[in-house]
């Protein structure tokens, strides 16, 4: 529809850039649709009814976010909830807060970035059981009974 052009500027000649992009009528058998794109590229993709939107956004093996635009806020949160992605965003794009966890699923990568989830990715738990009774018995005894 518009853009789809690498841009005249001599500064982004040699990277892999591109001007901001429509794509329209994207079906679900083009790989645009079910790659992941990291760009200034929307595809538009028509449906008929909010569930046969929430089955085409859900019918990719990436799920990193997903954003809805409506007046409708409980129509949003309907769709939400519906949606397979690690954040949806409701009429915005891109807002992060160090308290929300941000991560995907699918092929999305795995984990999480940010908030206690986050923290708790780059943490490694162990456990140190010391029995300190004078009648110490192994655990596995106490767990069968003997």
């Amino acid at each position: 529809l518009c853009g789809g052009k690498i841009p005249d500027s001599l500064e982004l000649k040699n990277g892999f850039f591109l001007e901001p992009t429509v794509l329209t009528d994207v079906a679900m058998n083009m790989s645009i649709f079910k790659e992941e794109v990291f760009g200034p590229v929307a595809c538009i993709s028509k449906f008929s009814t909010l569930d046969d939107a929430v089955e085409l956004a859900n019918a990719t093996d990436f799920a990193l976010a997903a954003c809805i635009w409506t007046k409708d806020q409980t129509c949003a949160e309907n769709l939400g909830k519906k949606l397979n992605a690690g954040t949806i965003w409701i009429n915005t794009y891109g807002m992060f807060y160090n308290e929300v966890p941000y991560g995907g699923f699918k092929q999305s990568g795995f984990g999480k970035e940010l908030g206690r989830e986050g923290f708790l990715e780059y943490s490694r738990l162990k456990s140190l059981v010391i029995d300190k009774t004078q009648d110490a018995k192994p655990l596995v005894n106490y767990w069968y009974g003997f």
